[in-house]
């Protein structure tokens, strides 16, 4: 193997020096080794014959990044089938109250398959929920939870009632 390499290099031939058998180890995987370095080298080798599946072309240059993860369809799970109210809001699914101490949780999931629009709000590449999301998240929330007191203003914080929720919530 080596007198072969060598041989190849005092030449300035182009070629490569693959070994297929070695002491202790040879069968299919060795041979698929083997081919494998093979076409690192620039060699073609037809896979489609040796490897059953689907086969999906990587990127040849090491920043050329590219998403290759199959795309998993959007799960829509409905609040009843776990135990949960339905919160009736579109962005949260669910409204859980506590058994303790009586607090409520809503909750949702947000994710570009099943909210599109959130692909228009990416900062350096990075897609972030918008505040006025959020906002109108916890006031819908909030407003379904407890009705407002007196007094309340944009510039005031807002105080409410946890004793008297709003009528037609939860």
């Amino acid at each position: 193997m080596v007198p072969l390499g060598d041989t190849l290099e005092d030449l300035d031939a182009d070629g490569v020096v693959l070994e297929t058998l070695r002491r202790d180890q040879g069968g299919p995987e060795r041979l698929i080794e083997v081919l494998a370095a093979a076409f690192v080298h620039g060699l073609p080798v037809t896979w489609t014959g040796l490897l059953p599946g689907r086969h999906v072309d990587l990127p040849t240059y090491a920043f050329q990044h590219g998403r290759y993860w199959l795309d998993e369809p959007a799960r829509s799970v409905e609040p009843d089938g776990l135990g949960l109210a339905a919160a009736g809001h579109p962005l949260l699914g669910a409204v859980v109250e506590s058994a303790q101490d009586g607090r409520v949780m809503f909750t949702g999931r947000l994710s570009q398959s099943s909210h599109p629009w959130l692909a228009d709000h990416a900062v350096l590449g990075i897609v972030i929920v918008p505040g006025t999301a959020l906002l109108e998240m916890a006031a819908w929330a909030g407003g379904e939870v407890c009705r407002p007191t007196s007094g309340n203003s944009p510039s005031t914080p807002l105080s409410c009632c946890p004793t008297q929720p709003r009528s037609g919530s939860r």
